[in-house]
């Protein structure tokens, strides 16, 4: 019987071996400063991906099925990029990241005076309490085991 099973799961442990990779090693930088970014955002639309440590370095490794698609390279702060995926190994790939900047309006955080506290959750009273009456009806039942 073991014999059997050994023979059966065989063909899927070849076939999980055979699979042939690709690896791409490279460093993420700002493209306006030329510091290395650390943990940036790389994957595919099949969920395969990885992080840049905290020197900028990648290293990923993919199935060749994945040759010749969309790599998406991404961090708070830049722009995505697209980069598509080689079909050979290649090493010390450099990576661009342009900033993504954007301006908000100036917010003021004031602290409130411990009166106007006071007053605010008076006046809300109404709103957090309802003025009348709820009937509720409950019914309980118990199962005897046998």
């Amino acid at each position: 019987m073991k014999n059997l099973i050994f023979f059966l799961f065989l063909p899927f442990s070849l076939a999980a071996q055979t699979q042939e990779y690709i690896k791409i090693t490279g460093d993420v930088f700002d493209s306006n400063t030329n510091n290395p970014l650390p943990y940036v955002s790389f994957s595919t639309e099949t969920n395969l991906g990885t992080i840049s440590n905290s020197d900028g370095r990648i290293v990923l490794k993919y199935p060749k099925s994945l040759a010749r698609t969309e790599l998406y390279i991404s961090s708070i702060g830049y722009k995505t990029n697209i980069f598509i995926l080689p079909d050979n190994d290649k090493d010390d790939m450099i990576f661009l990241l342009k900033p993504d900047t954007f301006s908000i309006n100036e917010v003021k955080v004031l602290p409130l005076d411990a009166d106007e506290i006071i007053t605010e959750a008076i006046n809300n009273i109404s709103n957090n309490f309802h003025d009348t009456t709820i009937f509720m009806d409950i019914f309980y039942s118990k199962k005897q085991n046998n």
